[in-house]
């Protein structure tokens, strides 16, 4: 992910896996992650090392990894700052 698709992340994209499957919204960008509001479930900060791409004009980011890895997956609570 280049730095500039990185610069193109907003707020309240849509953000789906790469099985297009929707997992939330971005509620909060920090310096290397973001943060996901996810209905029904808690919020998740997600590194930039899992967005394969941003499409702008969609209003979408998505992840390189599918709904059954990002289930699987145990993500971990951001240090604290």
């Amino acid at each position: 992910m280049s730095m500039q698709s990185l610069q193109e992340i907003q707020l309240n994209m849509n953000v789906y896996t790469s099985d297009a499957v929707e997992i939330g919204r971005i509620k909060k960008i920090r310096d290397h992650d973001i943060l996901i509001d996810r209905p029904h479930a808690r919020d998740i900060y997600v590194p930039f090392t899992f967005i394969s791409q941003v499409l702008d004009a969609e209003q979408r980011v998505e992840l390189s990894i599918t709904e059954q890895e990002f289930n699987d997956h145990v993500w971990d609570n951001p240090p604290i700052m």
